[in-house]
């Protein structure tokens, strides 16, 4: 995954820019299996510009392959590109390196407004084509979707179920997660995603890819007390 980060300098301490048009750097990051393989610096031209600068600035980012966008502020127009696009925009601050690191984690803020944002339990950070995970509440990362089946990041499952804290269904909801797809889960999360407004789908189907392909087609359906787990039945 590729993501670009508004940036005061050029090197991973400079601090994130607050807003993005005229962000005077950006930090192109290299991220896989939530660690940060590589990071170059590009001068941002549009910063010098007296108008437009949001769509410049959004137009010469998408050109470096990017799948998600990190600043402390985004302009309407910037958001608009980033959207037609299918970039994922983020809020965030502290330093290029503290953002990295937040992002891996799922820490950052949705800056687009209305998003349906999907969630699928998983066994890793493969993306489209990782296996979904059988245990809902155990498995070893969520894998973030929207409406159009573009991954927006996949983070480690932090919750109380693999050593952190809080209820899987509040580290969704925590997230901004409105949709849970997955093959089942407990009576308890279950009730617990409706009492958060988290609604949840359920399908046998293997891969991310394709349990997002059920759903689209109408062939996940909505979770009930018959899709409990085998283990929580007893």
């Amino acid at each position: 995954m590729r993501i670009a980060v508004c940036c005061k300098g050029k090197n991973v301490k400079a601090q994130v820019s607050e807003v993005f048009g005229r962000s005077p750097f950006f930090a192109i990051a290299e991220v896989k299996n939530g660690k940060t393989e590589s990071v170059k610096f590009l001068d941002n031209a549009a910063a010098q510009q007296k108008g437009a600068t949001g769509v410049s600035a959004a137009q010469a980012v998408a050109e470096e392959g990017v799948e998600s966008v990190v600043a402390g502020n985004f302009g309407p127009r910037a958001l608009e590109v980033f959207k037609q696009l299918e970039i994922a925009v983020y809020t965030g601050s502290g330093t290029v390196e503290t953002v990295l690191s937040d992002f891996a984690r799922g820490k950052l803020g949705d800056a687009s407004s209305g998003r349906v944002k999907i969630a699928v339990p998983t066994n890793g950070f493969n993306g489209l084509k990782e296996r979904v995970a059988d245990h809902f509440g155990r498995c070893e990362t969520y894998t973030f979707m929207d409406e159009n089946g573009r991954v927006l990041n996949v983070v480690r499952n932090e919750s109380e179920h693999a050593g952190g804290v809080g209820l899987p269904p509040e580290f969704l909801k925590k997230h901004g997660v409105s949709v849970l797809l997955c093959k089942d889960l407990g009576p308890r999360a279950l009730e617990l995603c409706k009492k958060l407004g988290i609604k949840v789908l359920v399908s046998s189907a293997p891969t991310v890819e394709k349990i997002f392909e059920e759903m689209k087609l109408g062939k996940a359906k909505k979770a009930g007390s018959e899709d409990v787990c085998e283990e929580h039945k007893s």
